[in-house]
């Protein structure tokens, strides 16, 4: 457990630092889109299937929708020689805007309902019919459409079963065209 954690710090640290370096008052609706993720996924975890990965705009293609309520980062990037994608969806509960904070008990974001958060992470073709996870933004700054035009975010998410094995990770965009 103890060299899980450090694992987890490490990549984590890697997106930390990229975002760092980003500068955040950029409109939503001009300039090139410059993202990043990271992950760790537990053993078991059926999304990650227990790998690692830290991709940001110089080893993927990345294409970033939001709206005031929600940021999906969709990323194209090669992994073992083989051409892969993997989307994260952040989102508030139904008809708020998103903000800074914590989001907890997010469930599967097209189906949230009411008061609750939506997280959905998919990668490698690999996704969770029910999600339980939650998420917390620690940065949001809105472009002049109204939707979020950078956005850093951790998040952590469980398939099928709030104890099922976890996928750690954290998420950054900066000048998103919405």
């Amino acid at each position: 457990m103890r060299n899980s954690k450090f694992r987890v710090a490490a990549v984590l640290a890697g997106v930390v630092a990229w975002t760092s370096l980003q500068s955040y008052g950029v409109s939503g609706a001009a300039g090139p889109t410059n993202a990043g993720f990271a992950y760790v996924s537990a053993v078991g975890d059926h999304v990650g299937g227990g790998d690692t990965q830290r991709v940001t705009s110089e080893n993927g293609d990345f294409t970033v929708r939001s709206s005031a309520g929600s940021v999906e980062v969709m990323a194209l990037y090669q992994r073992d020689g083989q051409l892969t994608f993997v989307n994260i969806t952040l989102a508030a509960p139904r008809g708020q805007v998103i903000t800074t904070g914590t989001y907890e008990g997010a469930r599967r974001a097209a189906f949230r309902e009411g008061n609750t958060p939506g997280i959905d992470v998919v990668a490698h073709g690999r996704g969770c019919s029910d999600v339980f996870g939650k998420f917390t933004v620690r940065h949001v700054g809105y472009g002049t459409n109204g939707a979020p035009a950078s956005f850093v975010a951790d998040f952590e998410q469980h398939c099928e079963s709030p104890t099922a094995p976890v996928l750690r990770g954290s998420v950054a965009v900066r000048s998103v065209r919405s």
